[in-house]
């Protein structure tokens, strides 16, 4: 039994030496720093209601801030950061595809949700985009997406994506991750995937506009916009009910929510 106890144990109690020097990668917030964000979430989580670390995080953990899942999953492999932190849909697909990861804790936090962003002068178009996002929650057709592209969790290939042709008609170009499988991916051959994809090219469709992608990184997202050369950037992430948005510059216009996820997963290699 005294030997049972040890091995069941000890995991815990290295886990706990370790967190002394623990960094934990992200990916990159628009409207805070790496300090803003790890004091956000150690420091103020009890006054605001975050809850995105587990009691087995100790608060002495460095945040690093990456632009693009394939730099986080490169510095993990490298052993320059310990954990990375994802939605739980991104999490299940590298532990599909990368044998040599594992779940080090699984979180419940509080909801947070996709949104797409919109310069300051095109309420319009934002106003159109939601039209079509409530027709999708109220016919089923979100619900149906989600089921399809992220509530399969033995996912290792996002489902190619195709954007109808409407010749003479307006080009909305959309700045995208496109790196962020299953939610979205873009291939090296341009081929979209994924249920951002999904999502964007049923708007598409519905308001009978061209979409036109553009592939950046996360860290990108705002520049694209400000400068013009995107309408508009797919996606923000917006947590509700809390006041200051860590991924949401000032001047952004934000459609509804087309997707909200209350779990996050920490990975780390075996």
């Amino acid at each position: 039994m005294k030997k049972f106890l040890c091995a069941l144990l000890m995991p815990l109690l290295l886990r706990g030496v370790a967190n002394a020097d623990v960094k934990v990668g992200f990916l990159e917030k628009l409207n805070t720093t790496e300090e803003e964000y790890r004091n956000l979430l150690i420091e103020d989580r009890k006054i605001i209601g975050w809850n995105l670390l587990s009691d087995s995080h100790e608060g002495n953990e460095e945040f690093v801030f990456f632009n693009s899942l394939l730099e986080m999953q490169m510095a993990l492999s490298r052993g320059d950061i310990d954990e990375v932190a994802l939605p739980k849909s991104v999490a299940e697909y590298m532990l599909n595809t990368s044998p040599e990861l594992a779940v080090s804790s699984a979180e419940r936090i509080r909801t947070v949700c996709f949104a797409f962003g919109f310069g300051e002068n095109s309420a319009s178009l934002r106003d159109r985009v939601n039209s079509v996002l409530r027709e999708m929650k109220s016919d089923g057709t979100l619900a149906d997406l989600q089921l399809k592209h992220l509530q399969n969790p033995g996912i290792t290939d996002p489902e190619p994506v195709k954007f109808e042709r409407f010749d003479g008609n307006e080009t909305l170009t959309v700045a995208v991750t496109g790196d962020l499988p299953p939610i979205d991916y873009v291939a090296a051959d341009g081929t979209p995937s994924g249920f951002n994809t999904a999502v964007l090219a049923e708007i598409g469709r519905r308001l009978r506009m061209n979409i036109k992608l553009l592939d950046i990184d996360a860290g990108a997202r705002q520049a694209a916009l400000v400068s013009g050369r995107a309408n508009v950037v797919f996606w923000y992430l917006v947590v509700l009910d809390v006041e200051d948005q860590v991924d949401v510059p000032d001047n952004v216009l934000l459609s509804d929510s087309y997707y909200e996820w209350d779990k996050f997963l920490y990975i780390r290699k075996k």
